[in-house]
């Protein structure tokens, strides 16, 4: 329950999370410590008239970016041409088969090896740290959702979600790409009774190629036990006691419903699945949002018109 609030907390705040570092009272004997030699970005020998020099390897986020200079620097000189150069390279310390073929966009530590294949001498190294990735394996660092209430995919994304704190401000980037797209395998016909462990592995449906704000395949696991619902469904009048959700960052349907469980739903995050599969956010302007029931939700009936501002 806290973690939820406080992930919650961060969602609504959109500040880094500051964490505490206590001293130990045990100081380390810095002398006895290994320091492994530092790592030059980028070593080049040969390759006369070429002005890699002035490159420096922050300037570049993505080995693509990387790739692009190295060619403009090579354009006007003798090593113009594909032929005049092989290009190898390592990723995390293996070797990477084929360039081409190779994802280069996975957060990773790359090595790049240029040599001449000409008669004019050319050799250089390029070392360059990947951080950006947007493969769903690189940005869901916790793939045990613990125990869940249901394997509906929408409770499957709020719990990668609430697992992985950094994905908080990206739900309904997550959604779009996945939702409707999870694959769920369970020991035995999920019940009231027991818990059933399962996995569920997201696969995306666009290609890389196409840049989804994320894509690839990551499996989860998790335990499942089944809740009963109640008896009748509650008026969304009596639980939305406060529809007015004030300065939010988006109309997107996820930001909105995040916002509602926020205003009216904080004290009740044990029902975070419940919530997440059985309203619905529709009409969404500048200014306002319809909240309803699903149809036939056992859950909440009627609905409710919600209203905020948006930030500029």
């Amino acid at each position: 329950m806290k973690k939820l609030i406080k992930v919650l907390a961060i969602f609504i705040a959109s500040t880094p999370v500051m964490l505490n570092v206590t001293a130990c009272s045990n100081e380390p004997n810095w002398n006895n410590i290994p320091i492994p030699p530092p790592q030059i970005p980028i070593e080049v020998t040969g390759f006369q008239g070429v002005d890699f020099a002035t490159m420096n390897i922050k300037d570049y986020d993505t080995v693509a970016s990387l790739f692009s200079a190295i060619k403009n620097k090579l354009q006007d000189s003798p090593w113009k041409d594909k032929t005049a150069t092989t290009w190898t390279g390592t990723k995390d310390g293996k070797v990477i088969a084929d360039l081409n073929a190779s994802d280069l966009k996975r957060n990773a530590q790359y090595t790049f090896e240029i040599k001449s294949n000409i008669t004019l001498p050319g050799d250089a190294k390029f070392i360059i740290t990947i951080t950006s990735s947007h493969h769903i394996a690189d940005n869901i660092s916790v793939t045990n959702l613990n125990q869940i209430d249901d394997t509906n995919d929408k409770t499957i994304l709020i719990a990668c979600v609430f697992k992985n704190m950094n994905l908080v401000s990206k739900i309904n980037e997550i959604a779009d790409e996945y939702l409707n797209h999870i694959a769920i395998k369970t020991d035995g016909k999920p019940n009231y009774d027991r818990p059933v462990t399962g996995t569920a592995t997201l696969t995306s449906p666009t290609s890389a190629k196409q840049e989804p704000y994320f894509y690839g395949s990551i499996t989860v696991n998790f335990t499942v036990k089944l809740k009963k619902s109640p008896k009748n469904p509650t008026d969304l009048k009596s639980v939305i006691k406060v529809p007015d959700l004030g300065i939010i960052p988006d109309n997107r349907p996820y930001t909105i419903l995040m916002y509602v469980i926020i205003k009216n739903f904080v004290t009740q995050l044990d029902l975070l699945a419940e919530i997440v599969n059985n309203l619905n956010i529709t009409n969404p302007t500048k200014d306002s949002a319809e909240l309803s029931g699903v149809k036939d939700s056992e859950y909440y009936s009627g609905h409710i018109t919600l209203k905020f501002q948006i930030s500029k």
